[in-house]
C-alpha cells in the first residue's frame, strides 16, 4: 500500500532541481500527486495523516539532502516542519463518494490553505509546489495574478483532473467534460503570455549598469584576521577586475563578503574606502555589523565618496544557524544537537535604499534582502508597493556542496520576480549570481558559472516607482481558506440531515 505514497514523493524530488537535472523535471508536478490521491481514497483520518506524514517526509529528505553536509539537525528539523503542510492536506482531504466536480476546486483549494498555514508556521518562510515552476516562463506569467499559490492550485487541479478522469469519472460525458477542463485551462495558461506586455527594452532612461561579484570563496574553516583581509584582497581584486573596462552605477559584493565588522576595523575600512573612492562608484557590501543592540547580518551602501549613506540589518533570521529563537523548543533542539549559533540579532526596519543613475541623474530606489529573506514573499510585495525598482539579494551559499541547492534557491527569487513584475538581482559567492527579468528569467550564463570565481555586468531597467501590484496572492489563499471551511460546513450540515432522515 506504501508503494503509490513512494512513487509520489520520488515524482514531487524529481520535480524540483536534483542531481540528475539541475534545473529539475518541472512537467512531473503536473501529476506527481495522482498516485498519493489513489491511496488516500477511501481511508480513514489516521490513514491519510499517516499517509500525508511519510508522503511529505520521504519528499523533503530527498528535496532537501543538498543540506546534510551543512547541519544535519537542521535538514531533519527544516524536513519536519515542511511535512506538516502534507499532513494538514491530507487531514482536510476529502475522500469522494460521488462523481461530481466539486473536488476538482476543493482538492487544490485545500493544498493552498495547507501551503499558507505552513507559510506561518515557518514565521513567513514559503516553499510552495509552485516554486518547482521557476523555469516555466509562461506558467510564472501567472504568477502576477495570484503568486506562486494561483501556480500550486493550477498543479493539484490538473493532478486531481488526472486522477478524477482515470478512477471518478464513469460516464463518457462526465470524461469529455473534465478533458475539456484540462485543454481549455492549459490553452489559458499559454495564450495569457500574449497579453503580459514584455520587460521595456534596455534603451530606457532610468537603465543602470550594475556589477555583481560571485567570487567563490570558501569560508570554512578559522577566520582569522590574517584570512579575513585575504578574503577582502580577493574582493578587491576581482572589483579591479572587472572594472578594467567599464563603469559601472553600482558594483555589489555578497553576503559576508567581509565577514567581520569592517566599520569598526580600521585595516579594513581603509582598504575598502580607498577603493570605494579610486573606482568613484557606490558599493553595496555584505558584512557583519555590530551596534549597541549586538551583531547583524548587514548590506553597508557606500556612496561614490566613500562615505556610509545605508546600512540594512537583515530582518528574517535563520533558526539555529544565525540565531537560537527564545522559545523552549528551540533551545533544547540546539541543547539536545550540541547547536552553536553567533547570535545574531534581527533589525527592524526594511532596506529601501537609493543611488543615482550615472547617465540620466535620476534617482532610483531599490530594496535590499539577505540569504533567507528571498524565501519570505512578504518582503518582496513590501518593497514593490513601497516603489522600489528592483530588488537585490545578497546571499552567500558557500556553505553547500551541491548544486541543485543553489538553484532550489534560486526558485524563490524568480518566482517573487514573475509576482511582482520586478527585477531581482542575485549576488552569492558561489551562485547562483545574476539578474532576473520581470518576467523570472534567468540568464544561462548564471546556471553555468555555479561555484566559478567570475563578475557578471548587468543594464538593469527599473520597476516604474508608481506602478501598481496586482498581485492578489494572500487575497487567493484567504479565498481558498473560506472555501474549505465552507466546505466542511456543508458537509457537516448534509450529514447530519442524513442522521435524522
Amino acid at each position: 500500500m506504501a508503494l503509490p505514497v513512494l512513487i509520489s514523493a520520488i515524482l514531487f524530488y524529481l520535480s524540483f532541481p536534483n542531481f540528475i537535472f539541475l534545473q529539475g523535471f518541472s512537467s512531473l508536478a503536473w501529476f506527481f500527486c495522482v498516485p498519493f490521491f489513489i491511496f488516500l481514497e477511501g481511508k480513514s483520518l489516521l490513514n491519510r495523516l499517516a499517509a500525508g506524514f511519510f508522503f511529505g517526509l520521504l519528499s523533503y529528505l530527498a528535496t532537501l539532502n543538498w543540506m546534510i553536509p551543512y547541519s544535519f539537525p537542521g535538514y531533519g528539523l527544516l524536513s519536519i516542519i515542511l511535512t506538516c503542510q502534507t499532513v494538514i492536506f491530507a487531514a482536510l482531504y476529502q475522500p469522494s463518494k460521488d462523481q461530481k466536480f466539486w473536488p476538482l476546486l476543493y482538492v487544490p483549494a485545500a493544498w493552498v490553505v495547507s501551503e499558507y498555514i505552513r507559510k506561518f508556521v515557518m514565521m513567513g518562510q514559503s516553499w510552495d509546489l509552485g516554486h518547482s515552476q521557476g523555469f516555466d516562463t509562461d506558467l510564472l506569467r501567472t504568477a502576477r495574478l495570484f503568486g506562486s499559490p494561483g501556480i500550486s492550485f493550477i498543479l493539484i487541479f490538473v493532478n486531481y483532473l488526472f486522477y478524477w478522469l482515470l478512477l471518478r469519472a464513469k460516464e463518457t460525458s462526465q470524461r469529455k467534460v473534465g478533458a475539456s477542463i484540462l485543454a481549455l485551462l492549459i490553452l489559458t495558461i499559454y495564450v495569457y503570455r500574449f497579453f503580459v506586455p514584455l520587460p521595456p527594452g534596455s534603451n530606457s532612461s532610468t537603465a543602470l549598469q550594475i556589477c555583481l561579484l560571485q567570487p567563490n570563496i570558501d569560508y570554512h574553516g578559522e577566520l582569522t584576521d590574517e584570512r579575513i583581509m585575504q578574503i577582502t584582497d580577493e574582493h578587491i581584486a576581482l572589483t579591479r577586475e572587472a572594472v578594467k573596462h567599464s563603469h559601472p552605477d553600482l558594483i555589489v559584493w555578497p553576503e559576508t563578503a567581509v565577514p567581520t565588522d569592517f566599520l569598526a576595523d580600521p585595516r579594513l575600512k581603509k582598504k575598502i574606502v580607498s577603493l570605494v573612492k579610486d573606482i568613484g562608484t557606490p558599493f553595496l557590501i555584505g558584512g557583519d555589523i555590530d551596534d549597541k543592540t549586538g551583531t547583524h547580518n548587514s548590506a553597508v551602501l557606500f556612496d561614490k565618496n566613500g562615505e556610509v549613506e545605508n546600512i540594512y540589518f537583515k530582518r528574517h533570521l535563520v533558526p539555529l544557524t544565525e540565531y537560537i529563537p527564545p522559545s523552549f523548543f528551540w533551545k533544547m533542539f540546539a541543547k539536545i544537537f550540541h547547536v552553536e549559533s553567533p547570535g545574531l540579532v534581527p533589525g527592524t526596519a526594511e532596506g529601501m535604499m537609493e543611488i543615482t543613475a550615472r547617465t540620466s541623474n535620476v534617482k532610483i530606489r531599490f530594496g535590499v534582502a539577505i540569504c533567507s529573506e528571498d524565501n519570505v514573499a512578504q518582503v518582496f510585495r513590501q518593497y514593490a508597493e513601497d516603489g522600489a525598482g528592483f530588488v537585490i539579494v545578497l546571499l552567500n551559499n558557500g556553505w553547500f556542496s551541491q548544486k541543485e541547492g543553489l538553484v532550489m534557491h534560486a526558485e524563490h527569487s524568480m518566482m517573487h520576480a514573475a509576482e511582482n513584475d520586478m527585477p531581482v538581482i542575485r549576488v552569492s559567492n558561489t551562485g547562483l549570481s545574476g539578474l532576473i527579468d520581470r518576467y523570472g528569467r534567468l540568464p544561462q550564463e548564471s546556471l553555468d558559472s555555479l561555484e566559478q570565481r567570475k563578475f557578471f555586468l548587468y543594464e538593469v531597467v527599473p520597476r516604474p516607482p508608481k506602478k501598481s501590484s496586482h498581485n492578489l496572492s494572500d487575497t487567493f489563499c484567504v479565498l481558498c481558506l473560506c472555501f474549505v471551511i465552507m466546505k466542511h460546513i456543508y458537509s457537516s450540515f448534509q450529514r447530519k440531515k442524513g442522521n435524522k432522515e
